[in-house]
Parts: C-alpha cells; structure tokens; sequence
C-alpha cells in the first residue's frame, strides 16, 4: 500500500515520509533506553528478515507475462551486467590505487567494494515509465534486472568478502 495513497497525502512525497517514519523510530528507541537497537546494524538479521519481504513485495508486484517473455534478457543483464561492473569497478579501484590515484586496498577489498556497489536501484526511472506507461516488456527488463541484480550482488559481495585478509593472488 502507498502511504499516501491511504492517508490521502499528496503535497509529501512518499519517500520523505519514510524517513520521517525511521527518524521517529530512532528518537522513541534511543528515549526509552534502548539506543543499542538505534545504532547498531545486524547484517544477518537485515538479509534474514528485512531484505526478504523487499525483494518478494518487488517480485509479487511485476507483470508475470511480460517477465517471462523477457527472462532472458533479464537474466542476461542480471547476471552478466553485476558481474562485468563489479569486476571493471574492482579493477579500476585497485589500479587507481597502484598509481597512487586513490588509497591503495588490495584485490578482493576492491573487487567486494565494487560487487556491492554495481547493483542498480532504478526507482526513479521505473517511477517515470510507471506515469508514462511505458511499454510493460521494458518495464519488467528493468524491474526484473533490478530484483535480480541485488541478489547477485549479496552473492558476489559474500563470496569476495571470504578472501578478505588472506593471501590471494588474482590476476594482478
């Protein structure tokens, strides 16, 4: 449900009444003496329990036949796409930093900075083509990409983040 669909709020955007909502959650957290919960983040508990229901609510909400008619492409740009950007997001930053452009980290920090980075959130642009209603095919390739992208990228980022602090030669 959109907020500002049920209460009728039209004048606020959607978004600002989101981060109004979480800033009152911190504010009553940290006044009744729980301030530990406002401050501190649970990865587990974020990838167990909150990310979940994101990525299903996104996926309940496509347009089945225009997703199946464009698995492939999506797939394609899911799996192919994170993982080309982490990889050329990776090595960039790792090169950069050999020539002293920015601060030097090894390979695999890199490369797990540039796994979590290169998912794409299009909210705006699928917004857009949701008032210019835009072809329903090309609306589920960029949702679709989307849902599945962020799922490559926890994958990449997971599978990166083992080899941090240890001796791993890769190609450099």
């Amino acid at each position: 449900y959109k907020i500002s669909k049920v209460y009728k709020i039209y004048w606020f955007p959607e978004v600002g009444i989101t981060i109004i909502i979480g800033i009152i959650a911190v504010f009553i957290a940290k006044s009744s003496g729980h301030e530990d919960i406002a401050t501190s983040f649970d990865s587990d508990m974020f990838f167990s329990y909150l990310l979940p229901p994101i990525i299903f609510s996104s996926g309940f909400q496509q347009n089945d036949r225009a997703f199946r008619e464009a698995y492939t492409e999506i797939l394609l740009f899911a799996n192919l796409g994170t993982l080309i950007s982490a990889i050329v997001i990776g090595y960039g930053m790792f090169w950069l930093g050999k020539f002293n452009y920015v601060y030097k980290f090894s390979l695999i920090e890199c490369l797990s900075f540039g796994s979590m980075i290169s998912a794409t959130d299009p909210v705006s642009t699928l917004a857009i083509f949701a008032e210019m209603r835009v072809e329903p095919i090309l609306y589920a390739i960029v949702l679709g990409t989307s849902i599945l992208d962020d799922a490559i990228a926890v994958i990449l980022f997971n599978t990166f983040n083992q080899f941090v602090g240890k001796k791993f030669d890769l190609l450099y």
